[in-house]
Order: structure tokens, then C-alpha cells, then sequence
């Protein structure tokens, strides 16, 4: 059957990493067992590719113990090319405690099928993809990688092709992934519908983070109420405890209309200060170095007069293990300062990344309870 599947596709500077509506022929993605009800999908490949069935399993990345298996089920090629490109299809069942960002699965995997690093899009937190590249079958090649989280479950397209018929399959694989459709459109994610409405409280409303249960108070930090609202969580799911956030609201002197921002040091000690004090607050008697890294960011300052994102790397000097957090700001005019904290292990080596990946994802569930704060206030406010 031939069709042409048009939708509203993300976009992006990145040729390698862009979509398109699909054209060719309509081909069927059937899965087994309690993998079908999430990932059965459909894609559009071009006309004369072959989709032959496979089911290899992959031990490669155990040693991340993100997932409970991975298999590869299908592969795409046009058969007179074969050496030229070829995409690989796997499901992935997650655990459910580690789950993360749909883009930071891709960049794990990057870490194998890579390792060159090209580029990274989330196009929303279900559904990332990374380009990679490295040389395959003693050529350089590219390494498309994309991920979709459906529930427990991981559908994963990794679509190799030599660097220099990148003019030729950078688009044709555009259509390719821009044309995969899952067929349950009602799917519910179970991890979604368990999670936990918990709300910080505040004199003109509340931002509330949608938490998984075992995200709890850890019962220990007690932060002075006259200083403003506070929130602390720990990963208890996690043995070790590598992860732990806050997120805390402060009153300051309005901004006049005329008023700039506060001068970027000034927030970047701001942001210094605030990890300062949740690390004193749940790792207390430690001693850690703080050194900033990089800042960023989130593009939402249409709701805010300040909004940004401080990169720490974390050094502990009696364990010696080496942690990574991020401190996001945001002001409002009307004095209204936001702050979340969070911090994990540094992801250093394969066996390191699941409590980063986590915490990430953890991460994204705070910044979207600040977001949804920010879009119920009056953009100048």
C-alpha cells in the first residue's frame, strides 16, 4: 500500500536530525507479549526497502542496569545498498525506577553506537534522538539515534549511514522517522498515572511537581520558615541516595517597569548560594567543592525577567566520588524568585548513568511545575 502521511513535525537546523512526512510504503512494527500494547507502530519506508524480522537480543549496555532486556525485532534496508545504510529496530523494557528523558536514553546509547557527538534534540520528553557517528564497517558513517518511551517500554531506531551519502539519506530517513505512528493513540503510561501531586504552597498559588512515590522528604532538612517556602526530595529508590533535589521560592523588592535584571554575577552567586544550602541540608558534614561549569538557558523568560540554569561539577573530598547539579532561576517582576536544585553522581562511566538519567527526568518534572507556575501569572508580572 502506498501513502503520504503528513503531520506537525518538529524542526531543526540539524540535517541529520530533522523530520518529514513519510513517503513510500506503509509497513507494520508488531511486538510480543506485553510490548505489543505500547509499541505496535506503523512507518512509511521507501519503495523497494525490506522489512525482515529479527530477534537478537543485546547485552551491551547491562552494565548501565537501565534496562530488564533489549532485543532487536526488525531491520530496514534497501537491498541493492545495504552497505550504504541500514536501520536497526530494538524494544527496550525499562526500569521503572530509573526512568528518564526519552533524549537521555539516546545519549547512553550514543555512548556505544557512537561515540562522536553531532548533536541532541528533544522534540518533547517521550520521544529524543541523538546523531552520533564513528566509522561502521571500516568507513566513517553517521548514526542516527531515536528514542520513543511508550510506559515501561522503549521502541529504538538506530539508522546508520555512510558519511558521505549523507546528502542522499539525511532526508529519506527524515521521512522515515516523521512517519512513525504508534497505533494505541490511547495508550496510558503507567509511570505517568502513578504519579504524585505535591504541591509547594504559596500566599498567590502553589507550584505543584509531579513526583514519583519513592521521590520522598527525606525528614531531615529543616530550613528556616522565615526565609521563604522550601521543598526537599531524595531518591529512596536508589540504595546509594546519589540523588537528591529542592525547590524553593523567595520574596524580594519588586522590579520597577524600568528596572534591568539583576546583573548576571549576582544571580550566579545567587545560584552558588542555593546549592550551598541544600548540600548542607541533606549531606551534612560533608565536604564538597562546588565549581561551576556552564549556564543555559530554558527559553522562558516571556514569563519572567530572569531565567537561567547553572551547571555545577561536585567534588567530594573524603569519598572521592565526583557529582554533577544544575540550579535554575527564575525572577519575576514582581519579586518572585524560584529557585530548583538538583544533584546526582556524574554519569562517567556506563555503569554511573542511571541515577544521572533519573535525576534528569526528576529534573523535567520540576522545571514543568515552575513553567505551569509561570503561564497562570501575567507575562509581566
Amino acid at each position: 500500500m502506498t501513502t503520504n502521511i503528513t503531520a506537525a513535525m518538529a524542526q531543526t537546523d540539524n540535517p541529520g536530525l530533522q523530520l518529514a512526512p513519510g513517503t513510500g510504503t506503509l509497513e507494520t512494527l508488531t511486538f510480543d507479549g506485553a510490548a505489543a500494547a505500547a509499541l505496535d507502530a506503523s512507518l512509511i519506508l521507501p519503495e523497494g526497502w525490506l522489512l525482515t524480522p529479527d530477534d537478537s537480543a543485546d547485552a551491551a549496555f547491562a552494565p548501565a542496569e537501565i534496562f530488564a532486556g533489549m532485543i532487536r525485532r526488525f531491520l530496514c534496508y534497501d537491498p541493492q545498498n545495504r552497505d550504504r545504510c541500514e536501520i536497526e529496530i530494538y524494544a527496550a523494557q525499562i526500569l521503572p525506577e530509573w526512568v528518564g528523558l526519552a533524549s537521555s536514553y539516546a545519549q547512553i546509547l550514543a555512548r556505544l553506537w557512537g561515540p562522536k557527538k553531532h548533536g541532541t534534540l528533544p522534540h518533547n520528553p517521550d520521544f529524543g534522538e541523538v546523531l552520533t557517528g564513528g566509522d561502521w564497517r571500516g568507513v566513517p558513517a553517521l548514526t542516527r539515534i531515536s528514542v520513543w518511551r511508550r510506559g515501561e517500554w522503549l521502541l529504538i531506531s538506530r539508522a546508520r549511514y555512510r558519511s558521505e551519502n549523507g546528502d542522499q539519506y539525511q532526508p529519506l530517513l527524515a521521512g522515515i522517522v516523521g512517519s512513525l505512528q504508534f497505533r494505541a493513540v490511547d495508550f496510558v503510561d503507567p509511570i505517568t498515572a502513578a504519579l504524585i501531586a505535591d504541591p509547594l504552597d504559596m500566599e498567590d498559588g502553589k507550584i505543584v511537581t509531579m513526583r514519583p512515590e519513592w521521590w520522598r522528604d527525606p525528614g531531615f532538612a529543616t530550613p528556616p520558615v522565615d526565609k521563604g517556602q522550601f521543598k526537599f526530595w531524595v531518591d529512596e529508590a536508589d540504595p546509594l541516595r546519589n540523588s537528591g533535589a529542592m525547590i524553593a521560592t523567595l520574596r524580594i523588592p519588586a522590579l520597577p517597569d524600568t528596572m534591568a535584571p539583576p546583573p548576571e554575577d549576582r544571580m550566579a552567586a545567587q545560584a552558588a548560594d542555593s546549592l550551598h544550602f541544600l548540600l548542607i541540608n541533606l549531606l551534612p558534614g560533608q565536604t564538597v567543592t562546588q565549581t561551576n561549569t556552564a549556564a543555559f538557558t530554558l527559553g522562558r523568560t516571556e514569563h519572567a525577567v530572569f531565567d537561567r540554569t547553572y551547571v555545577y561539577k561536585l567534588d567530594f573530598t573524603d569519598s572521592g566520588l565526583v557529582g554533577i547539579a544544575q540550579v535554575t532561576l527564575v525572577l519575576t517582576r514582581d519579586g518572585r524568585l524560584v529557585v530548583s536544585v538538583v544533584i546526582t553522581r556524574a554519569p562517567l562511566t556506563l555503569d554511573q548513568v542511571a541515577p544521572h538519567l533519573h535525576a534528569t527526568w526528576f529534573e523535567n518534572q520540576i522545571n514543568t511545575a515552575v513553567a505551569t507556575f509561570l503561564a497562570e501569572r501575567s507575562p509581566f508580572s
